[in-house]
């Protein structure tokens, strides 16, 4: 079993990651946005680490879903909004949110929707 570390968006904007379970039909990468239990709210956020489980004296709920296949922060980014919250004292959420299109903030309700960009390529005898 794994346990992400998420950060989510609450208006108080704390540096604070809550963990959660990772069910085991999930595919949870750090970087990902996903959905997830939040009191009595389904929350938006970021997974911001995956560590084995370890007991813990409290229960861990479960991630929803993912939000999207693809990982929105990588490792570089996830380092560059570490920095920026701690130069400018901004939360860690709003540092990430920042850095990326409007898109693929969090945001509760919102969904991506993919563009595609189609060709042909021709063929010389």
């Amino acid at each position: 079993m794994l346990i992400a570390e998420v950060l989510v968006e609450i208006s108080i904007g704390i540096n604070k990651t809550f963990s959660y379970m990772i069910p085991k039909h999930l595919d949870i990468k750090k970087g990902m946005r996903v959905l997830v239990p939040f009191g009595k709210k389904e929350l938006e956020g970021f997974v911001l680490n995956i560590k084995p489980y370890e007991q813990v004296d409290y229960e861990l709920k479960n991630i929803i879903a993912p939000i999207g296949d693809e990982v929105v922060l990588n490792d570089e980014l996830l380092d560059l909004g570490k920095y920026i919250s701690a130069k400018t004292f901004s939360s860690l959420i709003k540092a990430y949110q920042t850095m990326l299109p409007v898109a693929l903030k969090v945001k509760k309700g919102r969904e991506i929707k993919k563009k595609y960009l189609s060709y042909i390529v021709l063929m010389q005898d």
